[in-house]
This record gives structure tokens, sequence and C-alpha cells, in this order.
């Protein structure tokens, strides 16, 4: 088992294949499609997996290999709705110049599809694995993970993992990402006082109060970044006021897209947005503003020096040739879930971060071949 594992020209075509299959499958909404991709893949394998939802459009599907310790692999199969601008057909892949195109490529699907491919290959080396390896086909990530990891974890279908692997770092497999910022999404409303389009003098506009407290909150300062994580950041992404053309608004809405590292407070944080709000609130002479929190996911990190860092890093280098770099993550996958409950976890894979969530997504076949090689050897050595 010491020698790389290089997949055959057949299996490349499978993986290829199978990536297809997956793309093909919209999951901007359900995941149903996708997981019945992976349950007929695992079936002509002959390996059995369980399905598991909590509700019946959001399936969750888990499978695994081995004995011993608990060591997980879950990627994503949902994936945002595809949007304009495409010059491809976004749900059927496109290979084009060395690379494969189609929504959710790199944002999970290649990973998952080499999940599959990695599966039918290690079940060959299965009785000299070190440990049980959990494979997972998750719901849910794109939104929040009610329904995806949290409700796994919670339903307690992992019960003694001694370690986690995310493929969704979308680092050309030569970054592996240990560190994520936690995640908070505010509405927050101001009021003012409604009038007359004609008459302003006599009405407060909300949409001036909201911007004014959209301005002033640029200049909030929070700590220092950390080694792998910049500092917190609050940014506006979305504004809602007004219910026609001549009515002065009295009330106005914004969201506010919040991140911050671990050694950010979040109730520091909250503080002190809340009390630039309450600065404005009296300045316009208005009532307080009222805040509403969307989302809530902490931040995280793993130790560079822990075993499952190590054996990544050692796989990617046999693998590639090239010495890979240990990465913070401004955006959020669930191995901040799994490392709030106190799971050593990495993230790395295929495909660039630039290219999720946008038109004409793609990714190199070579790095979703590579994705999948390092994953066989890192999974039969660990």
């Amino acid at each position: 088992m010491q020698s790389v594992y290089r997949l055959s020209i057949g299996e490349q075509k499978l993986l290829i294949t199978t990536l297809a299959k997956l793309v093909a499958a919209d999951s901007s909404q359900s995941e149903t499609q996708a997981i019945a991709v992976c349950e007929e893949f695992l079936r002509k394998q002959g390996i059995r997996s369980k399905n598991f939802s909590l509700q019946k459009s959001r399936p969750n599907l888990v499978w695994s290999l081995g004995r011993g310790p608990e060591i997980l692999i879950a990627a994503h199969a949902d994936t945002v709705a595809p949007g304009e601008g495409w010059r491809t057909k976004p749900f059927r892949l496109t290979e084009r110049n060395g690379y494969l195109i189609g929504r959710g490529v790199v944002d999970n699907k290649s990973p998952l599809a080499g999940l599959l491919v990695a599966t039918k290959i290690i079940k060959k080396f299965e009785s000299q694995l070190k440990n049980k390896i959990i494979f997972a086909a998750v719901a849910d990530e794109e939104q929040g993970n009610r329904y995806g990891m949290d409700c796994l974890l919670q339903k307690n279908f992992f019960r003694r993992l001694a370690g986690a692997i995310i493929p969704d770092a979308c680092g050309r497999n030569r970054e592996i990402e240990i560190a994520e910022k936690g995640v908070l999404h505010l509405r927050v409303t101001v009021f003012g006082k409604q009038g007359h389009g004609s008459l302003p003098e006599q009405s407060k506009n909300a949409i001036f109060i909201l911007k004014d407290f959209l301005r002033q909150i640029r200049k909030l300062k929070f700590s220092k970044r950390t080694k792998l994580l910049a500092p917190a950041t609050v940014t506006p992404t979305s504004f809602h006021a007004g219910a026609a053309a001549n009515v002065i608004p009295g009330e106005a809405s914004a969201t506010l897209d919040i991140r911050f590292p671990p050694n950010e407070a979040k109730q520091k944080l909250l503080a002190k947005i809340r009390k630039l709000a309450a600065t404005e609130s009296r300045k316009w002479k208005v009532p307080k503003f009222k805040f509403e929190i969307l989302a809530d996911l902490p931040p995280s990190e793993t130790s560079e020096y822990a075993p499952i860092v190590q054996s990544s890093l050692t796989a990617i280098k046999k693998v590639s040739g090239a010495k890979p770099k240990i990465i913070g993550m401004p955006a959020f996958t669930f191995g901040g879930v799994l490392r709030s409950r106190g799971i050593p976890t990495v993230a790395f894979g295929p495909g660039d971060l630039a290219e999720c969530h946008r038109a004409n997504e793609k990714v190199r076949v070579r790095e979703v071949v590579e994705f999948t090689e390092t994953l066989i050897e890192l999974l039969k050595n660990l």
C-alpha cells in the first residue's frame, strides 16, 4: 500500500460520467435526484448505504468501509440555483479546453463524484484499512445545514469521530483549510416617520436613517487578524424600503453579512453594532433599531499539528509532488460545525473559490482526477 494509486483511463471516464450525472441532477431546491445517483452508483458496487432525511425532499446518504476509529469524509449534494449569464446549459456537464463546466462542478459535485469513485477503489483495500471510513453525501449546506450535517450530528449518525475531511476548500488541491470565520447574518430594521412625498420636512425618512447607520458601521474597529484569518468584516447585502414613489418610508431594513475569526467574541462584536445603533437612534430621535439573527455559525480552528492535518499534507505532497499550504478560509463549510464539537477537521479540494456560485462554474479535469487520487492515498494510509 506504499505506492500512489493512479486512476486508470477507465476509472477516469467513470469519474467524469458520474460527475455528469450529478450535475444533471438539479439540487438547488432538493437533493433527491443527486442522492439517487449516489445510491445507484453504490448499488452497482455492492456497497450498502443508509438514506436519512428530516424532510423528504432533503435526503442525506451515509455509507462506510473498514473498521476502527471513525473518520468522516462528507461532501454536500446541494448547490445554489444557476442564475443568469450561462454560455452553456448549467445542468449539462460540458468539457472544453481541459475544463469541466456546469453548476456545482466545484461546489461540491466534483468532490462528491470523487468520493464515490474513491469508495469503489478503496473497497479493494478494505481489509487493510486502519480506520472505519464513513462517507456522506449531505443536504442543505448552502442554506444553513439544518437538514444536513446538523441533523446527522443530532441523530448520532457519527458516534466517535476521530477526525473529518471536508472536500470543499477549493484550493486546487494545494491548500489545506483548518480554520474558518464564523458567520452572523443580521436583519436590522429602522423606524422613522412615514409621510407624503411632497412634505419631507414633516417626516423622518427611514432610508436616510438606515443609510447613515450603514455608513457609520464601516468605521467600526475589530480584533487584529489571526495567523490564518483576517479581522472581522460587516457587509450590507440587501436593502428594502418604500411602498410607493410618493410615500416617504417610515421603515427600512437591511441584512448584514458578518464574518469573524475565533479571536473575535461574538457577543462583543454584536455589542459594538448595537451601541452604534443606539447612538444613531438617539441622533435621529427615533425608536430603537430592531435586530433579528438569521444565521449564527461559529468560527473554528484545528491545530496544524493534528494527525488528520499532517496526514493530509503527506498525501497531497505524495500525489502531486507539491507542498500544500495551510490556510484559513473566510467562507463557511460544515467543517466549522464539526470543529465546534471538538472534531479535528481539514478541508481541501479541487477548483477555485472564485468559481463557486457564479455563472459558467468550471474546474480543471486534471484537478478532479488528482483530488480523487489524493483522497485514495489519504484514506488508505491514515
